[in-house]
């Protein structure tokens, strides 16, 4: 009986001590856990790294940035046709053909002289046809006053008929447009757009700038070729 009791005198100290040293040992990692997450609250992230450009280019394209972006022309590489006479010339297709024909009307006496613009190198000539190409440019004599020449009483086959004024190469010009309500002997059929512009060219003559619709024109070329148009005069 007396050996039980040193026993039991002995194991109650070593245990006594190996709970102290686990509690200890608890506190101090939670302590030390406590101190890194407020450490790590405290430190300011890391700047990213910015790598600075060696040179002008872009790194992706490999093309110098601009302030904005300029958009290309579209007629950089068409053809340019030049009227030494009338002083005026445009750009057109690299795949269309200029033919040229006069014509002296003489039951109203009137002068023209036209010049197509067309896709079909196989047309040589442009004959009496009202509306004989693709697009077609016409100059002739020109009296009375120029708004006069947008009177939509002038304009019978044409109907939702709306008249502009703008500036071509500085000169005033009348942008014409509408649908045909009949079909015409220029070959334009009911439906058809129809766009023109007339523009006064000195005193004594007028350029009329038209798209035949039958010969399926496209108005963003035909607007192309018109924003081309210079005078020499």
């Amino acid at each position: 009986m007396k050996n039980n009791h040193f026993g039991q005198g002995i194991v109650m100290p070593i245990l006594v001590i190996i709970l102290s040293v686990i509690i200890l040992t608890g506190i101090s990692i939670g302590v030390f856990y406590l101190v890194k997450i407020q450490q790590d609250n405290n430190t300011p992230p890391e700047a990213p790294v910015i790598e600075e450009q060696t040179d002008e280019t872009d790194a992706i394209s490999g093309e110098i940035p601009t302030s904005e972006t300029i958009p290309a022309d579209p007629t950089a590489d068409w053809k340019t046709y030049t009227n030494e006479k009338y002083g005026f010339s445009f750009k057109y297709p690299e795949n269309h053909f200029i033919i040229e024909y006069h014509m002296v009307d003489e039951s109203t006496n009137r002068n023209q002289y036209y010049i197509g613009i067309t896709d079909d190198k196989n047309k040589k000539s442009l004959g009496n046809e009202d509306c004989p190409t693709k697009y077609f440019v016409m100059v002739e004599g020109f009296t009375g006053l120029f708004n006069n020449l947008a009177n939509q009483s002038s304009y019978p086959t044409i109907d939702n008929f709306q008249t502009k004024i703008i500036k071509v190469d500085s000169h005033e010009t009348i942008r014409l447009s509408g649908i045909f309500n009949a079909n015409t002997s220029s070959g334009s059929k009911i439906g058809d757009n129809y766009n023109s512009a007339i523009i006064k060219l000195g005193n004594a003559n007028k350029i009329t700038f038209d798209i035949c619709s039958k010969y399926n024109g496209d108005i963003i070329i035909f607007d192309q070729i018109l924003s081309t148009l210079k005078f020499t005069e």
